[in-house]
């Protein structure tokens, strides 16, 4: 990537899209496609990230729920429920807040971290769930009670026996996940509470471009477009794979 397409230049500022600047340029006349290229990189590095520490938060917390059962099991679903009952936007809001609040958020990626952190603690609940439903039905099968009676321990039977079995429909999820964490990622920089200018992201993207949406409208239309694409095209892929996935498991019920 051409860095000089980064540096605010004068002479260009706010040209419309042309086979030079194939997207246009920026109030500082910085190149706008590779803006996105450069944010695309943040974009999808905290939502890769806030899919991995929501999926380990959720997996930890479901596993302790399906394996121990019983009233432990019933406290932490109905913490769940309770958390899954307000809406997710609220729920990392008040993380937002409660860490800016404690000046958790110091320099750039501090900042950046803590949107992270915040985007991840609203959304574990449903890996959670997920996790317990799997392996509630796991543990009654009869190699999980062959490994149990053997004298596998609780972290031994979820790692090496069921984990392997489950996983397939993990990833299946975790992807599913993926676009809404990017989709966080977008409104509550568009809102001014996530990755804030001049740091790229799309959501500081679309933040920019909606200050001069009537009269330079390429700069919010292309930012929101190419989330609009990628998302969609995710949500494809995986639904995809998802559909093979059952196919495949219902194949092998019936072979057995």
């Amino acid at each position: 990537m051409n860095t000089e397409n980064l540096t605010p230049q004068v002479e260009k500022i706010l040209l419309s899209p042309s086979l030079v600047s194939f997207f246009g340029t920026d109030s500082l006349g910085r190149d706008l496609f590779s803006r996105l290229i450069l944010g695309a990189r943040l974009s999808f590095f905290m939502g890769i990230v806030c899919s991995l520490i929501s999926f380990i938060i959720g997996f930890i917390i479901g596993s302790i729920s399906g394996l121990q059962g019983g009233w432990i099991d019933q406290l932490i679903m109905r913490t769940v429920e309770i958390l899954m009952s307000l809406p997710q936007m609220v729920t990392i809001g008040f993380a937002l807040l409660f860490f800016g609040k404690i000046h958790l958020f110091g320099s750039e990626w501090a900042s950046i971290l803590g949107l992270i952190f915040s985007i991840s603690l609203g959304s574990w609940m449903s890996f959670a769930r997920m996790v317990r439903s799997q392996i509630s039905k796991e543990k009654e099968l009869p190699y999980v009670e062959a490994a149990r009676a053997l004298g596998a321990s609780p972290q031994r039977l979820v790692f090496q026996h069921i984990l392997p079995n489950i996983l397939p429909s993990l990833v299946v999820l975790l992807g599913l996940q993926l676009p809404n964490f990017l989709l966080f990622e977008g409104l509550l920089s568009f809102v001014g509470l996530g990755v804030q200018p001049p740091t790229a992201s799309w959501g500081s993207l679309l933040h920019e471009g909606w200050k001069t949406l009537s009269a330079y409208p390429h700069l919010l239309l292309f930012p929101s477009g190419l989330l609009f694409l990628t998302i969609f095209s995710v949500n494809v892929v995986f639904d995809q794979y998802r559909l093979r996935l059952f196919r495949k498991m219902g194949a092998v019920e019936q072979h057995h």
